[in-house]
């Protein structure tokens, strides 16, 4: 019993500081960020030390009153109080009537843990496997070498038994919803699988969190690793491709996701599309080939934080030198970080103001925004950090607007984009500086796919070109 306390105590130790220090580096470079062999190497780490530093405490020649011990003994004490450790010798065995309550207990308490994780691995493999032995292999011309099933489950590869074949199984319902180009680029992504081994690391890497599962940080660990094998795959499929090509299978992984939102459980497999809105808003971005919003982030929060100490230097200065209030005002406003582009193509087709009426030849309207046309499923991107106050398929009751998103930032500026077809936020969700928040779309009454952008500075309209980076007009 005191082994486990002692190999329990080394993983939560170990698991704190390896995610630590990967995370620190991965943060560092994309590169590494990318890569699931780093996430996987950590977590092998974890177990590996915990285990060197278990066996290193029993070894004969250690006495019981090492720092191991005293390492394990002192968070208990805080815990439980004071408990007098007898150890019966040198190999640091003891019996049963000298055990610590806590460490009986904790003993039981992970074993139980260990064996409901066993437990629901295993029978997750086993529907796995049920499902891909009841898949029907679909014959038709569009869709080649996949395996069609009625459940609702992700596009994902599967194993018919433990020494059973891999079959790339797609659920039945989704295939009318894709067509022919993009169901071709889901089977590339999972052949990508297939060929990288990703199950079989998969497994043995679930097993090492079944064994560690108290500690949150191999759980997170195990979940890098699988943001970081999708994004591979993605690009296995869309590196090389042109922008155009790199859309189509973002529009791709949209659709994907919002059949997944009524998936039945999850499998222990790698999916095509997940539920988790920040790692699949983490693929589009490097599948379209910009830069991922999370890193985007970060650089922006450094250049405000520098432009701030940069204001407060320069404000002493001009306090100093007698300098009127106009000019420090003059000063702060060039220190202003400039907004990311929130489109990255697009045509602009109607201004702000009067403007001839899509529906009423002959008429004019006076339009409350701008409207940049593009082909459905165009990603768009939050031009500055901000809140989320609207995403909603019915705005104000009124269908003609179709799906939108409002934006607020600044805190008095807020920004409606409508006729979306998608949209990857949700409200109150706090987002940053070119993180994706929607695609472009056709929903509500239009003329034809494109985003209508209305921009309200302290609660009034105005031309969201002299607030927004967007397309000009010709």
């Amino acid at each position: 019993m005191i082994m486990v306390a002692v190999f329990t105590w080394a993983v939560l130790l170990t698991s704190i500081a390896v995610f630590v220090m990967v995370g620190g580096l991965t943060r560092l470079s994309l590169h590494l960020r990318q890569s699931s062999l780093v996430w996987a190497a950590a977590m092998l780490a974890v177990v590996l030390i915990a285990g060197f530093a278990t066996w290193w405490y029993f070894v004969p020649s250690q006495s019981p009153s090492q720092d191991l011990l005293a390492l394990t003994e002192a968070p208990l004490l805080a815990v439980v109080g004071s408990f007098d450790w007898q150890v019966a010798n040198s190999n640091a065995t003891a019996t049963a009537s000298h055990q610590p309550l806590f460490i009986t207990t904790w003993t039981v308490v992970y074993l139980a843990g260990l064996a409901l994780c066993l437990m629901r691995l295993g029978l997750g493999r086993l529907r796995a496997a049920r499902i891909a032995n009841q898949a029907v292999q679909d014959m038709t011309a569009q869709v080649k070498n996949v395996w069609l099933t009625e459940e609702l489950i992700s596009p994902c590869v599967l194993r018919a038994g433990w020494r059973g074949d891999y079959r790339i199984v797609l659920p039945r319902t989704l295939i009318p919803a894709l067509t022919e180009s993009e169901l071709n680029m889901v089977i590339a992504h999972e052949k990508a699988h297939i060929q990288r081994h990703d199950d079989q690391v998969g497994m043995l890497l679930r097993l090492i969190v079944s064994f560690t599962w108290f500690t949150p940080f191999m759980h997170r660990l195990l979940a890098e690793w699988a943001e970081a094998i999708e994004i591979q795959c993605d690009q296995a499929v869309v590196t090389a491709q042109p922008r155009s090509q790199r859309r189509g299978y973002v529009q791709t992984l949209l659709k994907t996701m919002r059949f997944t939102q009524n998936e039945n459980l999850p499998l222990p497999v790698a999916a095509f599309a997940t539920k988790s809105l920040r790692r699949e808003k983490m693929r589009i971005c490097l599948a379209l080939g910009d830069r991922p919003y999370r890193a985007l982030g970060r650089v922006t929060k450094g250049l405000i934080l520098i432009s701030t100490v940069a204001g407060s230097t320069i404000g002493g200065m001009a306090l100093s030198s007698g300098m009127s209030n106009e000019s420090l005002s003059m000063t702060a406003d060039s220190l202003t970080t400039q907004p990311v582009a929130m489109l990255h193509e697009g045509r602009h087709t109607s201004g702000f103001g009067m403007a001839k009426h899509p529906f009423k030849p002959g008429q004019k309207r006076n339009h409350t925004g701008v409207d940049i046309a593009a082909p459905v499923g165009t990603v768009i991107h939050a031009p500055a950090d901000g809140v989320i106050v609207t995403a909603t398929d019915l705005y104000n009751g009124l269908p003609k607007y179709g799906k939108v998103v409002v934006l607020e930032t600044n805190g008095n500026t807020q920004t409606l984009l409508a006729h979306l077809d998608q949209y990857m936020v949700t409200v109150g969700q706090r987002v940053t500086a070119g993180e994706p928040i929607a695609t472009i779309g056709n929903t509500g009454q239009t003329t034809g796919p494109h985003v209508h952008i209305e921009t309200r500075l302290r609660g009034e309209r105005v031309d969201p070109h002299s607030v927004w980076q967007l397309p000009q007009p010709n």
